[in-house]
């Protein structure tokens, strides 16, 4: 089960501690579809059933995942439900490698951020 391998229960897990958190997912690319699918369950309804209990409870909480393979490709091979990847790909980015020079990493994160905010990085360049 998907919250049996990603979350771990703590006491205050059951008051809602874990309501407006982040949850991050390490290599989501590797996730068995069986977990895939409560992943969006819980995507979409915005409810989980803590771990010991029948009632499902609503929660407000950011995801954030990472991993090493590229989801848009297991997508459409069917390695990865679409309809996941639809729903969890709404802000993807790909940082440079480590092994890029500092000021190009530096450069890409300013770019990034005036990107999302509506500002041209190539504007400023003058």
């Amino acid at each position: 089960m998907l919250a049996e391998k990603t979350v771990k229960r703590t006491p205050t897990a059951s008051n809602g501690a874990s309501d407006n958190g982040t949850l991050f997912l390490d290599e989501i690319g590797d996730l068995p579809k069986t977990s895939q699918a409560a992943l969006l369950r819980v995507l979409q309804e915005r409810e989980v059933t803590p771990l010991g209990s029948t009632k499902a409870t609503k929660v407000d909480l950011r995801v954030i995942s990472a991993t090493h393979r590229r989801v848009d490709t297991l997508a459409a091979s069917d390695a990865f439900r679409s309809d996941l990847y639809a729903c969890a790909s709404s802000s993807t980015y790909s940082p440079p490698p480590p092994c890029s020079p500092k000021r190009d990493r530096s450069t890409w994160v300013v770019r990034r951020w005036m990107r999302r905010f509506g500002l041209d990085p190539e504007a400023h360049r003058k």
